[in-house]
């Protein structure tokens, strides 16, 4: 009889076999990879962590919100989670309180963000 332990091992083992021949991302690191195979991180997982996707996503959405005044966006990660979403949203925030930039207002309870002078009159 296989033990649950012996199970992932097994899958453990069947993931470094497919990532063996899968090109890596650019900031990816063979030792990232293995680090993330030892901590139970899905080939989904692995596939898409640290790749500078939501990254990008979130410096996209502030400036979409810029070029589109008072124009609603849905903060929608590439993860497809409430909480990835949630998550980016929060990067977001993180990126226009460190530049400093006015007027871009987030919806925490309905995960959006709006360009919009809410001071004027």
């Amino acid at each position: 009889m296989i033990t649950d332990k012996e199970i992932e091992e097994l899958k453990r083992r069947v993931a470094i076999l497919e990532l063996k021949d899968m090109p890596m991302h650019p900031l990816h690191t063979r030792e990232w990879l293995k680090d993330a195979l030892d901590n139970g991180y899905s080939l989904r997982e692995i596939t898409t962590r640290r790749t500078g996707r939501s990254t990008v996503q979130a410096l996209c959405g502030i400036a979409w919100v810029i070029e589109h005044p008072g124009k609603v966006l849905r903060i929608s990660d590439h993860f497809g989670s409430t909480l990835a979403d949630r998550n980016l949203m929060y990067m977001m925030q993180m990126i226009v309180t460190g530049l400093g930039l006015k007027h871009i207002h987030f919806n925490n309870s309905d995960i959006t963000a709006i360009f919009e002078n809410r001071e004027r009159k």
